[in-house]
């Protein structure tokens, strides 16, 4: 194995002061960037670079500041990649929070 450190990698952490700075214009491109509506209705916020312990950070964000009812599911067992799933019974709260934060071409991620 490699031990070596590459320079040239960015790696993404989840500061603890996630809680205040999660706004709903944060979630809102968080969501146009990385987020995908799913089929059975709900968004899949992608994580999979995120470490176990930042994605549940960031699910009970989701939670407790705005009242979204989340999931994590493992998208890749092999790979340890995490997806935080915010479930189709809160789409309502959650088009209220980010819809005026969103350019109208990305709004599809929170409908059919």
């Amino acid at each position: 194995m490699d031990n070596t450190i590459n320079v040239n990698k960015s790696v993404k952490i989840v500061p603890l002061c996630i809680f205040e700075l999660l706004t709903p214009c944060a979630l809102a491109f968080w969501i146009c960037d990385d987020g995908q509506y799913v089929k059975r209705g709900g968004v899949t916020l992608c994580t999979d670079n995120f470490e176990l312990s930042e994605i549940l950070l960031l699910k009970s964000v989701l939670e407790d500041k705005y009242k979204l009812e989340c999931t994590i599911h493992n998208k890749n067992p092999e790979k340890g990649y995490y997806r935080i799933y915010i479930s189709g019974r809160s789409l309502a709260t959650l088009r209220g929070l980010v819809i005026e934060y969103m350019h109208t071409s990305m709004v599809y991620k929170l409908d059919k």
